[in-house]
């Protein structure tokens, strides 16, 4: 007489396990954002693996490998193609020290989307740190001439081309014409410090010393969110760090500045 309603306990147990699972996974999908993408069709797949990849390359979390593997299913998901993508991922590359998959990457951007100019300040860097300066010095010159907007990083890194190679008076002429746009505060410590660096090198005490002041008293009000701007694809953990060195690398020429003009 009982075996009639413990079948049909059984089964709805059963159904509501499976209820519950698929709830579970239906979660998860809309936790990802898939789920999401779907029912608003405010985004496509790739864009939401492009914009995972983001998250994790500095954008709230960091991990470059789960930011690589975004960036690269952004890039499935758009038959090969996906605006930045390319670009980010020759980032990841970069950071890490694997520059001829980054120069790649930077170059398959280029190829996709000539216009994408911020492609030539990365190969500029990739250049930069592999020591070929010549290259390093076109890249920089055409990110600079193309910027609708001219910021101080251009400059600053052109400069550091410059001085890489003892050329210390286009150097500084590179952070001054550099300085001459519109900065917001406290970014210009980096021109004043590029500056102030080749004058010294230069033998200009004096105006090295005014320079270095003033880029002492710009990285003094400048917070380590805002010294990684300039190291974007670095762990955020280390941007206090690198703040306090270029602070600490500033006393010091400033210690060697002094020394020169007779003061202790």
């Amino acid at each position: 007489m009982n075996s009639r309603p413990r079948k049909h306990h059984s089964f709805i147990l059963a159904l509501v396990c499976l209820l519950l699972i698929g709830a579970v996974y239906a979660g998860r999908y809309v936790a990802s954002g898939k789920g999401l993408l779907l029912i608003t069709g405010k985004e496509t797949l790739a864009d939401f693996y492009y914009n995972r990849g983001m998250h994790y390359f500095g954008g709230g979390a960091y991990n470059l490998r789960i930011a690589r593997a975004n960036f690269t299913k952004a890039l499935a998901q758009g038959g090969g193609h996906y605006p930045f993508a390319h670009l980010e991922l020759g980032r990841t590359y970069f950071v890490t020290g694997d520059f001829s998959r980054a120069l790649d990457e930077v170059n398959a951007e280029l190829k996709d989307y000539p216009d994408h100019n911020r492609a030539y300040y990365v190969k500029g860097l990739i250049y930069g740190f592999r020591k070929q300066y010549i290259q390093a010095e076109e890249a920089f010159k055409t990110f600079n001439a193309n910027e609708a907007y001219p910021t101080w990083a251009g400059y600053n890194d052109l400069s550091w081309i410059y001085f890489a190679q003892g050329d210390f008076e286009n150097a500084a002429q590179t952070a001054w014409q550099g300085m001459q746009h519109t900065i917001a505060p406290p970014f210009a410590a980096w021109l004043e410090n590029a500056y102030a660096v080749a004058k010294m090198n230069l033998g200009d005490y004096k105006t090295a010393e005014e320079y270095f002041l003033r880029a002492q008293r710009d990285f003094a009000a400048m917070t380590p969110a805002q010294w990684g701007i300039s190291y974007s694809g670095n762990n955020p953990k280390d941007y206090e760090d690198g703040l306090s060195q270029t602070r600490a690398a500033i006393e010091q020429n400033l210690v060697l500045v002094h020394t020169k003009l007779g003061r202790h």
